[in-house]
């Protein structure tokens, strides 16, 4: 009887670690910080927070062309002083006004602000684009983008190592790096974007090499055309594309010819990142 009570409770032991899923647990700790740590600070209430600094150019794009709808930023002409910490363009050298960064992270923006828009007729609050609502939007955002990110970030150590290694790589890279101050505290910066985009891609273009088909090289173009839209320099994820597992000389050259062999694909990545990069070329056209 008692050797039979002691196998049942082994096997009762061994069932319910097949049922924990000990990386998905530690995803959720994370983010249970973060959210934990945003509502302790809650800087969306606090005066010169959230818009700000690199921010300002970044998120410009949305309100004036939603709210005050003109790009070329006449309108801060009107009343400097309430401007001067809103808006921060490049001038030109014939008095033009330019935002300085590309609008990459608008985009990313762009669901949040929204709601936060029309939420502002019915909450009572300022319209103007700085307001409580839009900061606890762009604030939210980021935590949003946090969990996409660790969710694709463990779908790919998943691929290669077990769950204990896992989670152990999940706890290191949220609490061992700068990744919990930028999804809480700053987190309408780029960092947990490019985090969340750069996780995707990765486990896209591991997929891709694995099977090339056009959906992947649609998401991968999307991808492409967002990551370098919001810093330049992020183009160097390309070369993770390009170079993944190629350990010799006779692995670029077959890889080479994997992507002649797929070049319909080749053409939807490079189409698709251009189209995304085409309404910055545009607005560059228009305000110069």
């Amino acid at each position: 009887m008692t050797g039979n009570k002691h196998s049942r409770l082994q096997s009762l032991n061994r069932r319910i670690k097949n049922r924990i899923d000990l990386s998905r647990l530690t995803v959720l700790i994370c983010v249970i910080c973060a959210i934990w740590h945003v509502y302790n600070i809650h800087y969306w209430n606090l005066p010169n927070r959230v818009i700000i600094w690199d921010v300002i150019s970044y998120y410009s794009y949305l309100p004036s062309s939603v709210i005050y709808k003109d790009l070329k930023l006449k309108f801060i002409d009107e009343d400097p002083e309430y401007f001067s910490d809103k808006f921060w363009p490049n001038v030109t050298p014939d008095g033009q006004y330019v935002i300085k960064m590309s609008m990459g992270l608008s985009y990313m923006y762009a669901p949040f602000f929204l709601i936060a828009h029309a939420s502002t007729s019915i909450n009572q609050h300022d319209s103007d684009g700085f307001s409580t609502p839009y900061k606890y939007a762009l604030i939210m955002g980021g935590i949003i983008y946090m969990i996409i990110g660790l969710l694709f970030l463990r779908k790919i150590l998943l691929r290669y190592f077990n769950q204990g290694i896992t989670s152990l790589t999940l706890i290191t890279v949220f609490f061992g790096t700068h990744l919990f101050y930028y999804s809480s505290t700053e987190a309408p910066m780029p960092h947990v974007f490019n985090f969340a985009l750069f996780n995707v891609f990765i486990y896209l273009s591991l997929a891709w090499h694995e099977k090339p088909t056009v959906i992947k090289s649609l998401f991968i173009g999307i991808l492409t055309g967002l990551i370098t839209l919001i810093r330049p320099t992020n183009i160097l994820i390309l070369l993770f594309f390009i170079l993944w597992n190629v350990q010799n000389l006779n692995d670029l050259k077959n890889r080479m010819t994997v992507f002649l062999q797929a070049y319909k694909h080749i053409f939807v990545i490079v189409s698709i990142a251009f189209l995304i990069w085409v309404p910055q070329l545009l607005y560059w056209k228009y305000v110069t």
